[in-house]
This record gives C-alpha cells, structure tokens and sequence, in this order.
C-alpha cells in the first residue's frame, strides 16, 4: 500500500524539478544589442585595489536604447553605465568596479543589464584576489 503512493508522489516530484530546472538556464533577451565582451576575467589581481572592467555594447537596433537599470549581484560590486539613449549603431558601455579589500580568493559575480524596452543582459566578471606574501 505504501509503495503506491511513495511512486506517484516521487514521479510529480521529479517531473516538477525537470521542469523547473530547465527555465533556470534561460538565456537573457538580447535583441538588437551586441557586445564587445560578456565575460571578463581579471585573473590574478593584488589585494586592495579595485578591479575595474568596462563592457561595451552597440545598439543595432532602429530606435535608440536606454539602458534602464544595472543590477549587480552584491555589494562587493557596484557599476556605473551610459544612462542617455543609444542611437543606432553607436555604443554605450556599462563599467563594473569590484571591490578587493578584505576579500582574498576566487570571485565570480554577475552584473543583470536591463533596457527600456525590455532586453536583458548578463555580465560576468571573475578573478582571483591574492595577497602579498608577507616579509
């Protein structure tokens, strides 16, 4: 009696994660705008000083885009970005500073780019923060 209901109950459970899993991976809408680079990795970067990187987008679009807000995944990283519109083809760029201080080892963080007219993109940065050897 028991084996009835335990298989039909771990069935709907593995038929939800499928399905869950799978609009994980989601690509980000994109259309219309390319980029120079949507990973950067610093690697090796000395303690203290921040890491900068700047991520240049040209719009191939017939209207211009704005860029409506820039997300990044913690506080360790803050951005800053074109905030006028972007003509056709002409560039905007979102620039994304992470802070190294106190923060030794590998990082990896995402930067969400989200336009007015509802395209979306991911940014990456990845480094590894190393500290000085000590005398």
């Amino acid at each position: 009696m028991k084996k009835s209901i335990l298989f039909p109950l771990s069935a709907i459970t593995m038929s939800c994660a499928i399905l869950f899993a799978g609009t994980a991976f989601v690509k980000p809408k994109q259309t219309g705008v390319v980029w120079n680079e949507t990973t950067h990795n610093f690697g090796d970067i000395k303690i203290g000083p921040a890491a900068v990187a700047k991520f240049t987008f040209k719009n191939k679009n017939k209207e211009a885009m704005t860029i409506q807000s820039v997300e990044p995944g913690c506080s360790c990283t803050v951005s800053s970005f074109t905030s006028e519109p972007v003509r056709k083809n002409k560039s905007g760029s979102v620039i994304a500073t992470y802070k190294t201080e106190g923060r030794p080892g590998f990082f990896k963080k995402f930067i969400k780019v989200t336009f007015t007219s509802g395209a979306t993109a991911e940014l990456i940065i990845t480094g590894n923060v190393v500290q000085e050897p000590k005398l």
